[in-house]
């Protein structure tokens, strides 16, 4: 083979060239084709499920928490919120947006896909108040087993 093929000869650049030319055109094509898809929530829920529980096998367990703690819920064409409980799960998903939505914008052909996330306010009452006193673990414990009280009375068991 000549030194002049190794390098690229004009045949191949013009070859080369109109390659990419077409390359570029159809990718055009193919965003214009894109934004007349319309991707409803199973379907984008769907991938987001699915990437969530890939980064939770990647050990990203708060990245994960973030993408299922709350569904998703539409927006308009193709625009998503996502609620977030609090803060830092906000700012971690935050970071990964981009690229979280890049790898479901591919898995759906190039559909161009938003996602607003929006931090849940939660009021104190609406909370669920977790049992701190040997008392209130007791009463949270016979709730969920009422034969622990039986146990108790049996055993001539109580609390000081």
């Amino acid at each position: 083979m000549p030194e002049t093929e190794k390098l690229g000869s004009l045949k191949n650049i013009d070859k080369m060239r109109d390659d990419v030319a077409r390359k570029h055109q159809d990718l055009a094509q193919k965003r214009l084709l894109s934004k007349d898809v319309v991707i409803d929530v199973p379907t984008f829920e769907k991938h987001w499920q699915a990437l969530a529980e890939n980064l939770l096998t990647k050990g990203k367990s708060s990245l994960h928490l973030a993408m299922t703690q709350y569904p998703v819920m539409a927006m308009g064409h193709n625009k998503f919120e996502l609620p977030v409980s609090n803060m830092p799960l906000l700012e971690a998903l935050s970071m990964e947006k981009v690229q979280l939505l890049e790898r479901i914008q591919e898995q759906l052909g190039g559909a161009e896909v938003k996602l607003v996330l929006r931090l849940e306010r939660v009021d104190e009452e609406d909370k669920p108040k977790v049992p701190t006193t040997p008392r209130e673990k007791y009463e949270f414990m016979v709730a969920i087993n009422p034969e622990l009280k039986t146990l108790m009375d049996e055993l001539g068991l109580d609390f000081r």
